[in-house]
């Protein structure tokens, strides 16, 4: 990229800016609505099972018990099993085949879910979604990430987040329909759920395995120039400074794989104290994903007028968390934006506890959906951010995302049919992890706060020599990434 460098045209500001704005804009109308696409598939055949649930899935298969929050909850074991290899293997699979084929896979195990006929079939598609459907979340992630610069990236999260939250609006919207075709070719509405909307997942795998590009360098739809100068901004970012420096000669788009960068990627503190206040907030997401058409039916509504009633949480979230992201981008600030939004979810679950009718506990509900919608993707880009080197991020986004898992096996066993109608022990635990994410993220903040001061009193300048001595001993060839001490942290 050197020859960036000494062109008279990169070193104008109208020029960088043009170029900026034709890189990014052409990311989003090619790439963005590929893996929202992509991401909502994934979504609705997430939360479907809570649709099909009130549909008759449980009748019809003669679920007791907690058979239905088992099913749930199995679901996250290969889940969490696969996250972190799948994102290692990316780069040798190509990203969008890869992506494209965990899709695919899915879509097909979703489609043959619907001609489920017992508990135990219930349990296998269950894991086999799982398998596939795992790598998909920290694969998407991390793919942007290795698209858009620093502070360009959370307001793309947000997208997907939010279509995840569009999602729980229209799979309501699209049960009601399909539940309709109960009878057709003698099978129940519920199976019609999983057959339809697995089969457009199946069609949207395929797409996506054709159509997405691996990265900026081999982005069909830029220029030469346009490629050319993507890839050199993001090699900017990866070591925090405009100048390529001797000690990250070695870019993340040539990185090889070090097991040295998987251990620094677990190992590094922000891993897991946004790990840990990430699954505080998926058991307030994956508790209300799962619980909600049930909650709704606790107050009396039953059929279509149920699955209708968990539209309005959802939309207000989708709303919320654009504007929130907008601004954390803007602002570039991750950390406060979440203790800033958590206490709604507090407020939320509050309301939902102490209110004496249906309406007040009902907004609750719409309450508590924003505060964990907001955190999350602030939550997922601060790590994203604050980890440079290809492998490093590659490891730290998964193992965060683990963590997700974890709280999605756990999530469906806090709202039990021992609690109806109020499902007040589920409302109060949720309300803990609440206050549980708020304290982690409060000491990330705090951490990046203390490093960043560090970093710029010149106290970190011997992360050089270190770094260096590894080198020489040939002990590594990744970048140093993060480690540098202009690489300032965002908080």
């Amino acid at each position: 990229m050197a020859d960036l460098k000494t062109d008279d045209r990169f070193n104008r500001a109208d020029t960088i800016k043009e170029l900026e704005s034709k890189i990014v804009r052409k990311l989003d109308t090619r790439v963005m609505p590929l893996v929202l696409i992509i991401y909502l598939a994934c979504s609705l055949d997430k939360v479907n099972i809570g649709n099909a649930a009130i549909a008759g899935l449980t009748t019809d298969l003669n679920l007791h018990g907690v058979q239905l929050n088992t099913a749930l909850s199995v679901f996250f074991i290969p889940y969490i099993l696969v996250e972190l290899p799948s994102n290692l293997v990316m780069k040798m699979f190509r990203s969008g085949r890869w992506l494209g084929f965990l899709g695919f896979s899915w879509g097909l195990v979703m489609t043959l879910s619907g001609l489920t006929q017992t508990y135990t079939g219930l349990i296998v598609v269950r894991l086999m979604l799982g398998l596939f459907e795992g790598g998909l979340s920290p694969g998407i992630f991390f793919y942007l990430s290795c698209l858009y610069k620093r502070h360009e990236l959370q307001l793309r999260i947000a997208m997907l987040v939010s279509t995840g939250s569009f999602s729980g609006l229209l799979s309501g919207l699209l049960a009601s329909s399909i539940i309709k075709l109960d009878g057709v070719r003698n099978l129940s509405g519920w199976r019609w759920i999983f057959i339809l909307e697995g089969i457009a997942t199946v069609i949207i795998g395929i797409l996506i395995a054709v159509v997405l590009p691996n990265d900026v360098g081999a982005a069909w739809f830029l220029s030469d120039e346009e490629r050319r100068y993507a890839t050199w901004r993001l090699k900017q970012e990866q070591s925090g400074t405009s100048e390529t420096k001797d000690t990250n000669a070695d870019s993340e788009e040539g990185e090889v794989f070090e097991w040295k960068e998987v251990k620094r990627g677990i190992l590094d503190i922000q891993t897991w104290l946004t790990g840990l206040a990430i699954f505080g907030v998926g058991l307030n997401l994956f508790s209300f994903i799962f619980s909600l058409p049930t909650i709704i039916a606790g107050f009396g509504y039953t059929g279509s007028q149920a699955q209708l009633y968990t539209v309005p949480p959802y939309a207000l979230a989708a709303f919320f968390i654009i504007i929130a992201s907008a601004l954390s981008d803007r602002l570039k600030l991750r950390g406060p934006v979440v203790l800033v939004a958590t206490p709604l979810t507090i407020i939320g679950y509050t309301m939902a506890i102490v209110g004496n009718n249906n309406m007040a506990q009902y907004i609750g509900c719409c309450l508590l959906a924003i505060g964990p919608y907001i955190s999350s993707p602030c939550i997922l880009t601060v790590l994203a951010n604050n980890s440079s080197g290809y492998y490093k991020r590659a490891t730290a986004t998964a193992v965060q995302i683990t963590f997700t898992g974890l709280s999605g096996a756990i999530a469906p066993f806090l709202y039990t049919s021992d609690q109806k109608p109020r499902y007040i022990r589920g409302h109060l635990i949720s309300l803990g992890f609440a206050i549980f994410t708020w304290i982690f993220m409060a000491a990330n903040v705090l951490y990046c706060i203390r490093e960043n001061k560090a970093r710029s009193e010149g106290r970190r300048a011997g992360n050089v020599e270190k770094y260096k001595a590894l080198r020489d001993a040939g002990l590594t060839r990744a970048p140093i990434g993060d480690r540098h001490p202009s690489f300032n942290f965002t908080l």
